[in-house]
């Protein structure tokens, strides 16, 4: 390994913590930065730089969440680490509530029944917008507030300074997140949250269609795909905030898979009929159901092999490698 190399990983790891918009030229400001500082070290020496100066420069430059938190902004509200996914999920949430509420009229003008009290009905979709949006914006707080707060005892074992840059991993690993797949994961969680939790309150909106009307079985089981996806939230937002899998994330993740394994199987369970008043669609919901089921378990098997072997199941490179 050249000293270039081990300080590309520090910067890489660096920009994991740091907002996207700032991040590339802080890259080059901190590797500018590093390579400076292992000169002059190699010039006192009087040796050729190598990798264990390199290794003393990025010990004295601290750990990279140290380091980003130096260059990151300070935020006032949730934490410096999980306040730019708070306002991702915020705005992703309050814009699809939105477009959602505007739903009624859309269909309403392609049925051609909007009648004379448009404006009593855009009143109506505005106060009921007004309300859910406040109430959803609280939720997405609490949760936020409350995984802050889960994710305090891991700081507290990072404050140490004893590091060993040497052990910093490389750039390609396995156990490194997608940020982005994270992110939007989190975000469709929240969405999905949100509109089983509030979809049933919307027939009382003046104009919305009843054949939209949600059934009565699938009402009761809100409460437990409510948990399903908020486990899933919780545990995606811990994952992105540290950058990679660990062990005990990736059996947390088996965990949750295998709760929404049960919340299908209690909704496949009963009559299915998701809205009320189509009828004879319970035999193609439960196929369907069951369909994903399978494709769940699948993924619950794959990541317990991953976990217990250390690889997939399927090494995707090794084929790309055969048929390249």
């Amino acid at each position: 390994m050249k000293p270039m190399d081990l300080f590309e990983r520090y910067v890489h790891e660096v920009g994991q913590h740091l907002p996207r918009k700032s991040r590339e030229d802080i890259q080059l400001e901190l590797l500018s930065l590093l390579q400076d500082a292992l000169d002059e070290r190699a010039d006192a020496a009087g040796k050729e730089p190598n990798v264990r100066m390199a290794a003393d420069v990025l010990y004295e430059f601290g750990k990279p969440e140290t380091m980003a938190a130096e260059y990151r902004p300070t935020q006032y509200l949730i934490g410096p680490n999980l306040f730019p996914i708070y306002k991702i999920v915020v705005t992703v949430v309050l814009a699809v509530l939105a477009g959602v509420h505007a739903l009624p009229i859309l269909l309403n003008i392609l049925r051609g029944q909007i009648d004379n009290d448009i404006i009593g009905m855009l009143w109506g979709l505005l106060t009921s917008y007004w309300n859910i949006a406040l109430t959803n914006v609280g939720l997405i707080t609490l949760i936020f507030v409350a995984i802050e707060r889960f994710v305090d005892l891991p700081e507290e074992q990072e404050e140490s300074t004893e590091w060993d840059p040497l052990a910093l991993p490389a750039i390609e690993n396995p156990d490194r997140i997608n940020r982005f797949e994270m992110i939007a994961g989190i975000v469709g969680g929240v969405i999905m949250i949100a509109l089983i939790n509030t979809y049933s309150t919307w027939p009382a909106i003046e104009g919305f269609p009843e054949l939209l009307q949600l059934a009565p079985e699938f009402i009761s089981q809100i409460p437990w795909l409510t948990a399903a996806f908020a486990l899933d939230i919780m545990l995606k937002t811990v994952v992105a905030w540290q950058g990679k899998w660990q062990i005990w994330s990736r059996l947390a993740d088996i965990g949750q898979e295998m709760f929404g394994l049960y919340v299908l199987y209690r909704i496949i369970q009963g009559p299915v009929t998701v809205f009320e008043t189509v009828s004879g669609v319970s035999f193609l919901t439960k196929f369907v159901l069951g369909i994903i089921m399978v494709i769940v378990a699948f993924e619950v098997i794959g990541k317990l092999y991953r976990v217990l072997v250390g690889k997939s199941i399927i090494d995707f490179d090794s084929l790309k490698g055969r048929f390249a």
